[in-house]
């Protein structure tokens, strides 16, 4: 058995702007596109435990993001973090039993596009 890492996406927040210009030879396009601010839970463990649980630990990684606002994650992650956790603890506890112990969660915030750059 050895430790594997996996993420799920458990929520989105904003419709950022992004603009950029081509260029093409001596001109020049301007294009834009959308992105987003993307939240992950990252839970860690023995792949017997993470292959046999991950629909659970999903599951309950989802259901705390419908409590825990998504834009709080995304304006800190650091703080959101003990929030997030009092609510997935119990959740994945109740799933895994004693191997809870066994895995670890972490928060992950990134900006991904939404969009496909287009001209203006």
């Amino acid at each position: 058995m050895s430790e594997i890492c996996k993420r799920v996406e458990i929520g989105s927040h904003g419709n950022i702007p992004e603009f950029r210009t081509k260029w093409q030879g001596i001109k020049t396009r301007l294009q834009t596109r959308r992105s987003a601010m993307n939240v992950d839970a990252e839970i860690c463990g023995l792949d017997d435990i993470l292959d046999d649980a991950w629909g659970d630990l999903v599951e309950c990684a989802k259901n705390v993001a419908i409590s825990a606002t998504i834009a709080a994650i995304v304006a800190s992650p650091a703080a959101a973090m003990p929030a997030f956790q009092a609510a997935f603890i119990p959740c994945a506890t109740a799933k895994l039993g004693s191997r809870f112990s066994e895995i670890r969660v972490g928060l992950h915030v990134e900006q991904r596009p939404v969009t496909d750059w287009t001209d203006v």
